[in-house]
């Protein structure tokens, strides 16, 4: 008789997991589209900027400040980086959403130049403008999200039987919209408190409140390990938004170790070539190259996903199969 151990298959492989997502995404290289849209459109496209509201809202901030004391120069600091950043922001990054988008390289580096000179730019200085766009554009960064993991999901696990495109998407979004709304909740809960802790330890503590903040942070992240596939089910199985949590958690939680090491790879890909897409100056065509890149390896990465999912789903219940029948034997 074959002992226990004999009985259980091995886990899904990570590598063949990888290999056949890069052929899903060499064999559908239309998906590669949704990101290179976002992307040339957030480079070389007009920008919606709220520079005015934002200079507006630290000047206010910064009078109410005193001129000199312990922390006027870390004041000083942080108003020059919001400066910074307030020439850089362009609402259109918004349409990278999460947990649930469209990938994007230039979401990240927020260019202000293109090799035709400096794109068109519109400072919005209404404040109900600025909330009604931002509002629209999350809306419409979902839906393509909801559309561009669900068209990724059927190439990489295709079926005998699928429902009607528009059908699956609406409802693929509606359940979007649900996990987003519990990520905003949990993230309110969570990070919000641990933020401003980490801002009162940094500047009460120094060094050592930045390391236990570090470590708190860490503890989060691992916590955080079981829902790296709460929004798959959703797109493979047409799971309910709850349904799909609890499947995805069903599965990291007996996959532990080959589940952390893939989506460690899929980081170590995803961020390192990120590096080398994004050498190229903004004003430089080689960017385009890097937006090509990114947008085929980002596609073959969330493909490898599903099928590493779907694989991992299926040991899983294998498992708990054979167990079963030990017991009843």
């Amino acid at each position: 008789m074959d002992s226990p151990k004999d009985q259980i298959p091995p886990p899904p492989g990570i590598i063949d997991a990888l290999l056949a997502g890069f052929d899903a995404a060499a064999s559908h290289v239309g998906l590669v589209l949704f990101p290179l849209v976002l992307d040339v459109w957030l480079w070389l496209g007009p920008h919606v900027r709220i520079r005015t509201l934002i200079l507006a809202a630290l000047n206010d901030v910064m009078a109410a400040q005193p001129a000199s004391g312990e922390n006027a120069d870390l004041y000083t600091m942080m108003a020059q980086a919001w400066k910074d950043l307030a020439e850089r922001i362009n609402l259109f990054a918004l349409l990278r959403t999460y947990p649930i988008g469209v990938p994007s390289l230039m979401a990240g580096r927020l260019p202000v130049e293109t090799p035709f000179g400096a794109p068109l730019m519109t400072d919005l200085n209404s404040g109900l403008a600025a909330v009604v766009l931002w509002g629209l554009l999350l809306t419409l960064g979902l839906l393509a999200g909801a559309l561009y993991f669900l068209l990724t999901a059927r190439a990489a696990l295709p079926a005998d039987e699928t429902a009607p495109l528009l059908r699956e998407w609406l409802y693929a979004s509606s359940q979007v919209f649900i996990l987003t709304l519990l990520w905003v909740l949990g993230a309110a809960f969570l990070f919000l408190p641990l933020t401003m802790l980490a801002t009162l330890m940094s500047v009460s503590m120094g060094v050592v409140g930045q390391f236990v903040l570090f470590l708190a942070g860490g503890a989060v992240l691992w916590m955080l390990i079981p829902l790296l596939f709460a929004a798959h089910g959703i797109f493979a199985h047409r799971l309910f938004v709850l349904h799909s949590i609890r499947y995805g958690v069903r599965i990291v939680r007996f996959t532990m170790p080959s589940t952390s090491l893939f989506f460690l790879s899929l980081f170590v890909i995803s961020r390192g070539l990120d590096l080398l897409w994004g050498v190229p100056a903004e004003t430089s065509w080689f960017t385009l190259v890097g937006i090509l890149g990114h947008a085929f390896i980002a596609t073959a990465l969330l493909a490898a996903s599903f099928i590493y999912y779907r694989r991992a789903g299926d040991w899983v219940q294998q498992v708990l199969n054979r167990m079963q029948a030990m017991r009843a034997a």
